[in-house]
C-alpha cells in the first residue's frame, strides 16, 4: 500500500515539474528574444535565397519563350519579374521559373517552417507570391526596397513571410 503512495506522489511531482516547464517554454515562445530570433533568420533567409543562382531559368513573353542569363540571382529575377508584370501586359508566363524558385524556395528553410516570397511594387498590391498560399497573421518577414530597373519604373518591393508551420 505504501508503494502505491508513492508512486502518486511522484506522479503527481512530475505533472508539477511539466506544467512548470511548458509555463517556462510558453513564456520564451512570446519572448522579445524569441521574435528577435525567428526575425534574424527571416532576414537570413531571405538573404541566402536572393543571392542563390538559379541556371536555365525562362519565361514566356507573347507566348515566346525567354531565355534568363544563367548565374542570375534569384532577386534579380525577381526583380525582372516585377517589373514585367506592373506594365500590366498580361502577355507574361513565368510559372515555370516561379515553380523552380518555389523549389529552392522550400529546400533552403529548416524542416517544419513554412516560407512565401511576396513581391511587388512599394505602391501596388502584391504582383509574385511563390508559393501562392496564404500567409498567416503570426509570421516574420522580412523586405527590401530596390530602385526601379528604368526611368520611368517604380521602385519594386521583394522580401518574404516565414513562420513555423509544424506537420499536422
Amino acid at each position: 500500500m505504501r508503494s502505491g503512495f508513492e508512486a502518486l506522489a511522484d506522479a503527481t511531482l512530475l505533472v508539477l515539474v511539466l506544467l512548470a516547464a511548458s509555463s517556462a517554454l510558453a513564456g520564451f515562445a512570446a519572448s522579445p528574444g524569441h521574435r528577435m530570433a525567428i526575425q534574424s533568420y527571416a532576414e537570413d533567409t531571405r538573404l541566402a535565397l536572393f543571392r542563390s543562382t538559379l541556371d536555365g531559368l525562362w519565361y514566356e513573353a507573347d507566348g515566346a519563350r525567354v531565355d534568363v542569363l544563367n548565374g542570375t540571382n534569384v532577386e534579380t529575377f525577381l526583380r525582372l519579374e516585377v517589373h514585367l508584370l506592373a506594365t500590366g501586359n498580361r502577355g507574361f508566363d513565368f510559372s515555370a521559373a516561379n515553380a523552380r524558385v518555389a523549389d529552392l524556395t522550400n529546400r533552403l528553410v529548416r524542416p517544419a517552417w513554412a516560407i512565401v516570397i511576396v513581391a511587388g511594387t512599394t505602391h501596388d498590391a502584391d504582383l509574385v507570391r511563390i508559393p501562392d498560399r496564404s500567409i498567416p497573421s503570426e509570421h516574420a518577414a522580412a523586405f527590401w526596397v530596390y530602385p526601379p530597373l528604368d526611368e520611368d519604373g517604380v521602385r519594386t518591393r521583394l522580401g518574404i513571410a516565414l513562420w513555423f508551420s509544424p506537420p499536422r
